[in-house]
């Protein structure tokens, strides 16, 4: 095939893939641009144009698809490339906190027939197995909308600084406020055992826990919980977040979510049956939060500036 016939059979495949009113226009411009090329090339190599050196400068110009997409007008992305390994990542770290919270549960009951625990999994998959889902599925629909609205809406990409205090920095009264209502909470929750049986009205059997949590789970909670406590009254003397009081922080809040998670998983809490149906979702939402917050707030910190080894840095960063 002649060198030219080449040329213009490779753009009649790339202007095809174009909306109609862009074909004439892009064609033209685009046939203009490899013959100059190939000409280009036969001057160089001191030879006539041909098929096979038509065929080089077009395979490595690009396939009609791809360079097709360089002229179609540009839609809205998604998930920004920058986005999307978090997104996967966070997308079956869901799924995965979720199974892990109710696949035990058809593996721990005990079998009285056999083939029980095949059909209890199964009927987990059509529930919590599939139903896991639904976190990456609103993800995606969140990340369409938003996508949708920056295409519809462009803001002008100009940077400007932030006038919010340093990202080291703490809220004082916030942050006091909240280790109040924390310290409030906790106290609610030690003393239960206690002040429970009297609460007026049905509320003693409502709210009593299990023996078993009580004896073996529940003091669990207790070191990790005055940990990570003690870690925000460090934050808050020094007004600041330090490298230690941030490794310490994610440290004990880890091990906090492992054991709100292992309450649920491990056996009643409560007494009350639907007290205690109604508490352990609760908790498995909780724990699922909690894991997405601290997994921000590590990504936020992995990409803080260092830096380089052996150079010191000012104090606390």
């Amino acid at each position: 095939m002649d060198a030219k016939a080449v040329i213009a059979s490779y753009v009649d495949d790339v202007v095809r893939r174009l909306p109609r009113r862009q074909r004439s226009d892009v064609g033209f411009e685009l046939r203009s641009l490899l013959n100059e090329e190939l000409d280009g090339k036969s001057t160089d190599a001191g030879r006539p144009a041909d098929e096979a050196m038509a065929l080089a400068l077009l395979h490595a110009f690009g396939a009609p698809k791809a360079v097709s997409a360089r002229y179609r007008p540009p839609g809205f992305t998604i998930i920004e490339p920058a986005h999307s390994q978090a997104f996967a990542l966070w997308s079956l770290i869901g799924v995965a906190v979720q199974w892990a919270l109710t696949l035990p549960k058809v593996f721990g009951a005990p079998e009285a027939f056999p083939g029980q625990t095949f059909s209890r999994l199964g009927a987990w998959w059509t529930s919590w197995g599939l139903g896991a889902f639904w976190l990456p599925g609103v993800m995606v629909v969140i990340a369409i909308i938003a996508a949708w609205i920056r295409h519809r809406w462009p803001r002008a990409d100009a940077w400007t600084p932030r006038r919010a205090p340093g990202r080291d920095s703490v809220n004082r009264p916030l942050l006091a406020f909240g280790l109040a209502a924390w310290a409030v909470g906790a106290a609610i929750w030690v003393a239960m055992p206690w002040y429970g049986p009297h609460l007026p009205g049905p509320l003693p059997a409502v709210f009593a826990f299990d023996d078993g949590f009580l004896g073996a789970r529940g003091p669990w909670l207790l070191p990790f919980w005055a940990g990570q406590f003690g870690v925000y009254a460090m934050a808050l003397v020094d007004g600041r977040w330090r490298v230690l009081t941030r490794r310490l922080s994610l440290a004990f809040g880890a091990a906090l979510y492992g054991v709100l998670a292992w309450f649920v998983v491990a056996g009643p809490i409560f007494r009350n049956r639907p007290t205690d149906a109604a508490a352990k979702p609760l908790l498995a939402v909780i724990v699922v939060v909690s894991l997405i917050v601290e997994g921000v707030r590590l990504y936020r910190e992995q990409g803080r500036i260092r830096p380089p080894h052996g150079v010191t840095s000012s104090p606390g960063r």
